[in-house]
């Protein structure tokens, strides 16, 4: 199912997803930075997360970064929060995979690029 959603996510993008050999799709928009969906170990749950370079640099925005990182209250879900080695913010959500469809994807990928708007 999830692979379907992935799919259908990246027609109506006007890409085509590829997936990686461990089953995880990556895709590169110019504003919003690299979305990453990929399964968790236990195959029950899916990770949507966005990464991209801050736009602003200093202990400030890793501070905000932080703050993020919790319950959001507005998509009712868990917000992990992280630095990837070349700089970029990364902000992942997850979501049981039966929850895993179109609507959903796109909530994530909305909330997480407006979490990164707030701190970039």
């Amino acid at each position: 199912m999830a692979r379907r959603v992935i799919e259908t996510f990246a027609g109506n993008a006007g890409i085509v997803a590829q997936a990686a050999p461990d089953f995880s799709y990556g895709f590169e928009f110019a504003e919003r930075g690299t979305l990453s969906i990929v399964a968790a170990e236990d195959g029950q749950r899916i990770i949507v997360c966005l990464s991209r370079r801050p736009r602003r640099a200093g202990s400030s925005v890793l501070k905000d970064l932080l703050d993020i990182a919790g319950y959001d209250p507005f998509s009712g879900a868990m917000v992990h929060a992280g630095l990837a080695l070349d700089g970029a913010l990364a902000l992942a959500i997850d979501m049981d995979e039966p929850r895993f469809d179109l609507q959903s994807l796109d909530e994530a990928l909305s909330r997480l690029d407006e979490l990164h708007r707030s701190i970039s």
